[in-house]
C-alpha cells in the first residue's frame, strides 16, 4: 500500500471516530474533560473583554468593567446555561488574576452583588454555573490562591441568602436554592465534588445566615460600599507602603559592625534589667487575672446570646424557613458515606444558636421529653 493510500485510510478512520463521539450534554457537568485547569492554561479562558479589567488594580477600570457586566446580566431575556458557564470560567480567571488583598475583597464583593441585581429569570442558572465552575476548577488551585476563593464562596453564599431575604423567603425561591445547594456544594452522592467546598460551607453556614439576619433592610450595594474605604485602591497602596521593612544604610563595614555590637550590648543590658526587676506573680494575682478573663468571656457570651434572641424574633416574624434550609445538612449528617463529612455536618446541626432560634431543643428539654415518653416499670 502506497503512502497516499495509507494517509487516506487514516483520514477515514479519524472521521469515523469523530462521528461515533457523543455530543456534549447541555447540562452542566463538573467532570467535563474539555475544561482544562486554569493553573495549566489560564489564557484559554479570556473569552470576555472585561475579564482582565475586573482584576485591574485601578478602581476606575474595575468599575467600568463591572458596569458592562451588570448591563449584560440585567437583561430580561433568558441566557443559555452554556453561556453562563463560559462567563463564569472567565470570572473565575479574573479572581485568579487578582493579587492585592483589598482589590480581591472589592472584586469578590462586586461579583456577589451581581446576585442581587441579576434578573430573576437568570438567577438560578447563573448561581448554578458559579458552583459548577468552582467544583470543576477547585483542584487546580494552589495554596496561594485558595483563600481568595474561600472568600468568594463566603460572599456568594451570603448573597444567595440576601436574595432569598429580598424575596421574603418565598417557597419557590427557597426550593430552587436548595436544589442548587444539593447539586454541587452540599451534594450527597457525587464524589467528584471537592470536600474542601463542602467543609467550607459547613464552616460559614450559620455565621453567614446570622450576618444576613442582622443586616437592616437596605440594598446589598449600600451595605458593601459602607464597609469600604473612600480612598479605594489608594488605601491599599498606603498599607503596602506601611508594611515595607525599613533598611538602614551604613558608610562602612566598621560602622555596621559597631551598630550590631551596640545593639547587642543594649539587648543584654535590657534583658539583665528585666531579670532584676521581674517578680513572680502570686497565686492570688493569677486567680484574679483568670477571673477577669472569665468575666470578659461571660460578658461577650451574654451579648452574643442577646443578639441571637433578636434574630430568633426576626425568624419568627418573617417566617424564615431555617429548618428547611438545613435539610441538605441533615441528609449529609445521616447519609454521607464519609464519617468526617457526617461529623462536620452534625456539628453544624448541634450548634447552640439553633436552640435559641427554635430549631433544636435544649438538652434538658430532650431529657424531659424522653422521661415523659418512657412507659416501662408500671
Amino acid at each position: 500500500m502506497g503512502k497516499n493510500q495509507t494517509a487516506s485510510v487514516a483520514k477515514k478512520n479519524l472521521s469515523l471516530q469523530a462521528k461515533k463521539r457523543k455530543k456534549p450534554s447541555s447540562e452542566p457537568n463538573i467532570n467535563q474533560k474539555n475544561s482544562p485547569s486554569l493553573k495549566a492554561h489560564p489564557a484559554n479562558v479570556q473569552t470576555h473583554p472585561f475579564v482582565k479589567k475586573l482584576a485591574d488594580n485601578e478602581k476606575s477600570v474595575r468599575d467600568n468593567a463591572l458596569k458592562s457586566l451588570n448591563v449584560f446580566l440585567q437583561t430580561s431575556k433568558e441566557i443559555p446555561s452554556f453561556e453562563l458557564l463560559k462567563l463564569w470560567r472567565a470570572l473565575f480567571y479574573s479572581v485568579w488574576l487578582c493579587d492585592r488583598p483589598l482589590t480581591q475583597q472589592a472584586l469578590t464583593d462586586d461579583l456577589a452583588n451581581i446576585l442581587i441585581k441579576i434578573h430573576s429569570i437568570n438567577f438560578s442558572t447563573f448561581l448554578d454555573a458559579f458552583w459548577v465552575i468552582m467544583a470543576r476548577e477547585w483542584e487546580g488551585l494552589d495554596r496561594y490562591r485558595l483563600d481568595k476563593f474561600y472568600l468568594l464562596i463566603r460572599r456568594y453564599f451570603a448573597a444567595s441568602l440576601r436574595r432569598l431575604k429580598n424575596q421574603n423567603w418565598d417557597d419557590d425561591w427557597t426550593d430552587d436554592f436548595l436544589k442548587l445547594m444539593e447539586h454541587i456544594p452540599l451534594n450527597l452522592d457525587n464524589i467528584k465534588v471537592p470536600n474542601g467546598i463542602r467543609f467550607h460551607i459547613f464552616d460559614i453556614f450559620l455565621d453567614e445566615f446570622e450576618r444576613v439576619m442582622k443586616e437592616d433592610d437596605i440594598s446589598f450595594t449600600k451595605g458593601i460600599k459602607s464597609k469600604r474605604t473612600k480612598k479605594g485602591i489608594d488605601e491599599e497602596d498606603r498599607l503596602e507602603i506601611d508594611n515595607v521593612p525599613e533598611y538602614h544604610t551604613v558608610n562602612s563595614d566598621n560602622e555596621e559592625e559597631s551598630d550590631d555590637e551596640n545593639s547587642d550590648d543594649e539587648d543584654s543590658e535590657s534583658s539583665d534589667s528585666e531579670d532584676e526587676g521581674w517578680v513572680e506573680e502570686t497565686e492570688e494575682e493569677k486567680s484574679q487575672k483568670e477571673k477577669k478573663k472569665m468575666d470578659e468571656q461571660q460578658r461577650e457570651q451574654i451579648e452574643r446570646e442577646k443578639e441571637w434572641v433578636v434574630i430568633a424574633k426576626k425568624i419568627k416574624e418573617n417566617n424564615v424557613p431555617l429548618k428547611k434550609l438545613l435539610k441538605p445538612l441533615e441528609s449529609l449528617a445521616t447519609q454521607s458515606q464519609y464519617r468526617l463529612i457526617r461529623k462536620a455536618a452534625q456539628e453544624v446541626l448541634d450548634d447552640e444558636r439553633l436552640i435559641v432560634w427554635g430549631v433544636n431543643k435544649s438538652s434538658t428539654l430532650k431529657e424531659a421529653d424522653s422521661e415523659e415518653e418512657f412507659t416501662g416499670w408500671n
